[in-house]
């Protein structure tokens, strides 16, 4: 049985399986500011980190960097040029406070050595920066593709290590700002406690599915990136993720009070 449960930046279901009894029986399929950004921006989360055993990362998740395919910004370069010579003029858009969009946008300016504004948004304010109220932002390659398609934004760049096969004309954001990656990830985590048997059959099923040409192919269609990997190499990288994350976060003072 899968139980949505949506809302509060994944808080809400992540809380319900940290409690739930770890028999093998309940599992969270989640992103991963579950674990990397939530617990640094949030300081009263009702769930900790260590709560969780990674069992398997299904997909590498994008952001594409976007403005209005109006906008006379037409490479990263000019994004960072124009927001150097008015610091704090040109305002971004995000999914809110603490959310994926502003911490990797956040990461973006500080490497870049560039100053704009946030304007957060419930829903992304993709309105808003189509009709260039808004200058920027950072999209989930799935969200960004079909906008990009349709015309109606401009990818700049991608925060992958590639380019996208389904962007192949879009660089990513490390061939202007060198060692630059900020993607975000998908993945299956169960309660602390859980049997590892139970875990790595899981892993084991779930990576027969990550493996057919059917997944391989949707996921490369939508801009996310398949992962192979066993849940010991998936844990750490959790633990990884959550550290560089929780850096981002402090640097840039970003909290939910």
């Amino acid at each position: 049985m899968i139980d949505n449960r949506p809302g509060a930046a994944t808080i809400i279901g992540a809380q319900m399986v940290a409690t739930a009894p770890a028999d093998g029986y309940t599992f969270l399929y989640t992103v991963g500011s579950t674990t990397s950004i939530n617990p640094a921006v949030y300081p009263k989360l009702p769930y900790r980190f260590e709560d969780f055993v990674g069992v398997v990362r299904t997909v590498t998740v994008p952001y594409v960097l976007v403005v209005s395919a109006a906008s006379p910004i037409g490479s990263t370069a000019d994004l960072i040029s124009a927001a150097r010579k008015a610091p704090g003029k040109l305002n971004y858009a995000s999914h809110g406070v603490g959310q994926t969009t502003q911490v990797v946008m956040a990461r973006f300016l500080r490497a870049a050595d560039a100053r704009m504004t946030h304007v957060p948004y419930k829903d992304g304010g993709i309105p808003d920066l189509v009709s260039e109220r808004v200058a920027a932002s950072f999209e989930p390659s799935t969200t960004a593709i079909p906008q990009i398609t349709a015309g109606r934004l401009r990818g700049l760049a991608v925060t992958g290590a590639e380019r996208l096969a389904v962007l192949s004309n879009v660089p990513t954001v490390a061939e202007w700002l060198p060692g630059f990656e900020a993607d975000s990830w998908q993945g299956l985590l169960a309660p602390k406690g859980t049997p590892l048997a139970v875990i790595n059959r899981i892993a084991a099923l779930s990576q027969q599915i990550l493996s057919s040409t059917e997944f391989q192919a949707k996921s490369r269609e939508l801009g996310l990136v398949p992962v192979h990997e066993s849940p010991e190499a998936f844990r750490k990288f959790m633990e990884d993720d959550a550290r560089i994350w929780a850096k981002v976060v402090k640097d840039n003072d970003i909290r939910v009070d």
